[in-house]
């Protein structure tokens, strides 16, 4: 690998950050790097880093040998397609971590279609730390979302709207200014 030292300034101290370079970088190493900036940037939000690891494994675990720079609009809209029409499997445990049930489920077009935008996300950050060649970004910005029908993923149903009494015995609950914003919606 071709790594140089980059000297980025955080917090008034001086931190030297090893640079791979955009010809040999893996799509696993782009993970790696990706995944250190996740966790370093969002040290107390941690479900934002976790989001992100409902898709880069995924990633990893199909494309992780390849160079980052092979990863284009075609695999991802396969992946898309991928985690529309495969069917998932939720392990259900104990307290003593026993399985006691699985379920096979699909994920919805809500779900896949977030995930996605999470992957572009990820090389829209590679492109700014000059990991991915610009054109690749734009190249995978052009992968579409699922679109209503038109795939295997499961639509979620529709919000039903709520009686107006049942909201009322919110009220008793909840403080004054809360309760005043629910009466204004």
């Amino acid at each position: 690998l071709n790594c140089s030292e980059e000297t980025t300034a955080n917090a008034g101290s001086t931190a030297l950050l090893p640079r791979i370079s955009p010809e040999n970088l893996t799509v696993a190493a782009f993970a790696d790097e990706f995944l250190k900036y996740a966790h370093e940037a969002y040290p107390g939000k941690r479900g934002e880093a976790l989001r992100y690891m409902r898709i880069v494994p995924l990633i990893v675990e199909r494309y992780g040998a390849l160079p980052v720079t092979s990863f284009g609009p075609v695999k991802l809209a396969a992946l898309r397609d991928e985690l529309a029409n495969q069917p998932q499997y939720r392990t259900y445990r104990n307290g003593k971590g026993r399985i006691v049930g699985r379920r096979q489920y699909r994920r919805s077009r809500r779900t896949v279609n977030t995930l996605i935008g999470l992957a572009k996300r990820w090389f829209k950050w590679g492109g700014s730390q000059e990991l991915i060649d610009p054109n690749q970004l734009v190249a995978l910005q052009t992968v579409r979302g699922l679109t209503f029908g038109r795939s295997k993923a499961i639509e979620t149903r529709p919000r039903e709207t709520v009686e107006w009494s049942v909201v009322e015995k919110v009220f008793t609950h909840v403080s004054p200014v809360v309760a005043d914003m629910i009466r204004l919606q």
